[in-house]
């Protein structure tokens, strides 16, 4: 099974001009670090290409230590073809999306998901386990309304692959690029509540979604978008890790926490403890800042 990482291109040019995204690169690292037998596939986008040269980026060197990390820049077009959102992707509707990059991901993630299958994982997230305790067709609460997609997990084929393709023709049919959800958790959301038949995640139970499984919000979630401050604030940090020390994974929320940098001082915060349990290369190749 493949473990896919959405990686866009400018953010790769941060980790390889070492401008401080040292984050995504905590992402990659802590998949591949605890899945040293899965396939850790950074997929993006760059029209300028990249650079994976150690010798110029500690960072690059950190994450090219483990023989398990692919990096693969993709082309949109192409990427869309045989999908139900090839024709969709002809009119030019990405393009014009007030959020690019966001829908740009979720576009990449839906694809992926639809083609190979495996499990998907935003880059503002932390893995603190094996992956081999998920169940195959997974997804996690983010509230009591909404399933979120920073971390999700798909068969290649029976249901999994069905509910991707549900997922994709959604997608295509419904996309709105002036609301920055709407494509991403709001696909997956829409779609669960019309095969699971019920509107809150509590009632999505495997029995009513064919075996689909919403997994509890501390799954991934423990820390909610509105508290994403206590991953940096050294005085939440004992309280942080103890609401996350049995999440899978947790989130940061890069759309509030993208332009927190984390100055290595005697008093961690609680980003800085899971940092360099699960991703130590990278953090110890950050230098001060991370």
């Amino acid at each position: 099974m493949v473990t896919t990482v959405e990686f866009l291109g400018s953010e790769l040019c941060k980790i390889s001009c070492q401008s401080g995204s040292t984050k995504q690169a905590c992402a990659i690292e802590s998949a591949a670090k605890w899945n040293p037998n899965r396939t850790i596939l950074v997929t993006f986008t760059s029209k300028v290409g990249y650079s994976l040269n150690s010798s110029v980026s500690p960072i690059i060197a950190a994450l090219n230590a483990y023989p398990n990390i692919y990096f693969r820049n993709v082309d949109l077009t192409r990427y869309s073809i045989q999908t139900p959102m090839e024709h969709w992707f002809q009119n030019d509707q990405l393009f014009l999306s007030q959020y690019l990059n966001s829908h740009t991901s979720d576009f990449l993630r839906y694809a992926s998901m639809f083609k190979f299958g495996g499990i998907y994982l935003d880059l503002d997230v932390v893995v603190q386990r094996n992956f081999n305790e998920l169940p195959s067709n997974f997804a996690a609460a983010e509230s009591v309304r909404f399933v979120a997609v920073g971390a999700m997990g798909f068969q290649p084929n029976g249901i999994g692959h069905a509910i991707a393709e549900l997922c994709v023709k959604e997608f295509s049919s419904s996309f709105n690029g002036f609301k920055w959800a709407h494509n991403g958790p709001g696909i997956l959301t829409r779609v669960l509540k019309k095969i699971c038949q019920a509107q809150l995640t509590s009632d999505m139970t495997p029995e009513k979604c064919l075996r689909f499984n919403v997994l509890p919000q501390n799954t991934f979630y423990a820390i909610k978008s509105k508290q994403w401050q206590m991953f940096f604030n050294p005085n939440a940090t004992q309280e942080t890790l103890r609401l996350t020390r049995n999440s899978v994974l947790v989130h940061v929320w890069n759309k509030y926490s993208a332009s927190q940098i984390i100055r290595k001082r005697r008093k961690k915060t609680a980003y800085d403890v899971i940092a360099s349990i699960n991703c130590p290369k990278v953090y110890q190749a950050s230098g001060n800042s991370f």
